[in-house]
């Protein structure tokens, strides 16, 4: 899912701004290679099993980032919005936090709402109103 957020963090460094990619993965096999990353990105790793990087669940972690941080994007499961949503007073602040929700797009106009999905306020189409959504519309739309 990295993959997806290098656009936005390529958008904020053209705009000037620090970026820094804080990235949990189960273990270092799985991490995704830095070198495919902006120089200018600040990546932070974690693993579950310690064996890159620093050990532990992202929602362990993430509070020492968003102290600091002017925003955040996700590109997580639905479920670890929700998570994150509700553990971190910060990610419920209005415009705080977005989320990079990943659907497959068969038609990319709307028309099949193949990749339509419920937010907080209503049926939202990624590909016309998306992809990059409020972390609360997001995650309120799930029942806790």
């Amino acid at each position: 899912m990295i993959s997806s957020i290098t656009l936005l963090a390529q958008s904020a460094i053209e705009q000037e701004l620090a970026v820094t990619l804080v990235a949990h993965f189960a273990s270092a096999a799985e991490v995704y290679p830095p070198a495919l990353l902006p120089p200018e990105v600040e990546y932070h790793i974690i693993t579950a099993d310690g064996s890159l990087g620093e050990q532990g669940a992202l929602r362990e972690v993430l509070g020492d980032y968003l102290a600091w941080a002017d925003a955040a994007c996700c590109s997580v499961s639905r479920e670890t919005a929700v998570v994150l949503y509700s553990t971190f007073e910060r990610m419920r602040g209005r415009n705080f936090a977005q989320a990079l929700v990943l659907r497959p797009l068969v038609c990319a106009s709307g028309v099949c709402l193949s990749c339509s999905f419920e937010t907080h306020s209503g049926v939202k189409v990624i590909c016309r109103d998306g992809p990059v959504f409020d972390l609360r519309e997001v995650a309120r739309s799930v029942t806790i």
